[in-house]
């Protein structure tokens, strides 16, 4: 693990741009994982049924699974516990 510690740290030094990248991917996977779970409280709360239908079909997007896959895929990274 810490080849990759020290790869990434090589990477930020030597490409700033990256630390951006980083952080904008970081901000955009916050934001949908609130937006989506608040419009899915929303949704369950709301006694209509043509809401319900419409989340559902945002929800299972094949494009809307592939942004969020790739969101966690590539932020979703535990580093290692300190001694």
């Amino acid at each position: 693990m810490d080849i990759i510690t020290n790869q990434i740290e090589f990477l930020i030094i030597t490409y700033p741009v990256i630390r951006y990248l980083f952080t904008w991917f970081i901000i955009l996977r916050v934001l949908n994982k609130i937006l989506f779970a608040t419009i899915e409280k929303y949704v369950e709360i709301t006694p209509e049924v043509k809401d319900n239908k419409i989340f559902k079909k945002v929800t299972q997007n094949k494009y809307y699974k592939l942004v969020s896959f790739i969101l966690d895929l590539s932020l979703s990274v535990k580093l290692p516990k300190g001694k």
